[in-house]
């Protein structure tokens, strides 16, 4: 961070945002902390699989890296991610995309700015990432008459400037909860918070938006947002073909010679909320990462996983809960967020949870 006490230690400024540069060497020098320690071996662009036995547990562990190296590993304990989360970059289009039209995810987007072979731009999706893109776009200089900007559903954004207010986000969060408790519909609780300044949208007369996924944007953000008038709202996008994009509701044309379109588009939550009942974080031998216990916060939420680990499960209660094949955080306590009126009952469950966390869930005894 850039803000720093009389000590040197980082002090939090919500309108610090790393670069990829500083996000990369962050990990670097974390990575080689965790090496100096001689207890840690990082295996990256590598596949881990588990030849399970009879009762179900890993009966050997194989790492397997991007030149088909085998590595074998013995070990107590198997973290692993369990969610379906996958970002643009490392999988196929969502939908058709004729092989003509120029297709790219949104980390490809700078390179294609600099390179200037195209004039148009689509923008397909209106969450984070969406917003992310068209911020890109304007602050390189692109005019914004040459973006397009597809928006199946309008979502509700919340706003930085207000919820990091004076630096003190608990005593913002005071504010923000007390319209859970005077208003007395969903409509009316997010129109009062929009009035404080924490939520906004594309159009503040326009309708109401179905959708909160809860992507953070700046409140200068929001006004550059709202200069790209050139917005479609023709539903969801099911296919694109050489000269035009075939939607739910509508058509759009497009010249394919001169025209990028930018995926930002997401299945469900991005894969943070499809788990079955049955999943379980604490399995023998085996972490299970991937639910969401307090809204929109997957970083907290693992964290919330590792306390719990490592202050709750001591060697006799980890035994007995292995004996007995107990499992604690069911999938039935993740937060599962869908759209704007279930968003109350998200954020008032995540409430509770932040109020009792300095005390063990009842299910670990």
């Amino acid at each position: 961070g850039k803000r720093r006490d009389r000590r040197g230690r980082e002090v939090f400024d919500a309108n610090d945002a790393a670069t990829a540069a500083e996000i990369v060497a962050y990990y670097e020098r974390g990575i080689e902390r965790f090496r100096r320690s001689g207890r840690v071996t990082c295996f990256f662009r590598a596949e881990y699989k588990c030849a399970r036995g009879a009762a179900g547990e890993c009966s050997w562990h194989t790492i397997v890296s991007h030149d088909l190296k085998m590595t074998r590993v013995r070990c107590a304990k198997v973290v692993a991610v369990s969610s379906d989360v996958v970002v643009p970059s490392a999988r196929d289009p969502l939908v058709p995309v004729h092989e003509r039209v120029g297709f790219a995810p949104v980390n490809a987007l700078p390179g294609a700015i600099a390179v200037g072979s195209h004039r148009n731009f689509v923008v397909l999706g209106a969450g984070k990432t969406g917003c992310d893109a068209i911020v890109e776009l304007l602050s390189r200089g692109v005019d914004r008459s040459r973006i397009q900007w597809v928006i199946s559903r309008d979502v509700w954004y919340f706003v930085r400037d207000e919820m990091y207010r004076n630096g003190n986000s608990f005593a913002n969060t005071g504010r923000f909860m007390r319209c859970f408790l005077e208003e007395t519909s969903v409509e009316d609780t997010f129109l009062a918070i929009e009035k404080l300044g924490f939520l906004a949208r594309l159009d503040p007369d326009g309708a109401f938006p179905g959708v909160c996924k809860a992507p953070i944007v700046s409140l200068k953000e929001v006004e550059a947002l709202r200069t790209v008038k050139n917005r479609v709202r023709l539903g969801r996008v099911l296919s694109i073909e050489a000269d035009r994009v075939i939607l739910e509701r509508g058509i759009l044309e497009f010249s394919a010679s001169d025209t990028l379109f930018v995926d930002c588009m997401a299945e469900g939550f991005y894969g943070y909320g499809n788990f079955s009942e049955e999943f379980r974080v604490f399995e023998p031998g085996r972490i299970n990462l991937g639910p969401l216990f307090i809204v929109n916060n997957p970083s907290f939420s693992s964290a919330m996983v590792a306390y719990v680990e490592s202050n709750f499960f001591c060697n006799e209660r980890r035994g007995r809960i292995e004996e007995e094949k107990q499992c604690i955080l069911p999938a039935e306590g993740a937060v599962r967020p869908r759209d704007s009126r279930n968003a109350p009952r998200r954020v008032l469950r995540s409430d509770e949870d932040r109020e009792c966390s300095d005390e063990p869930p009842p299910s670990l005894y």
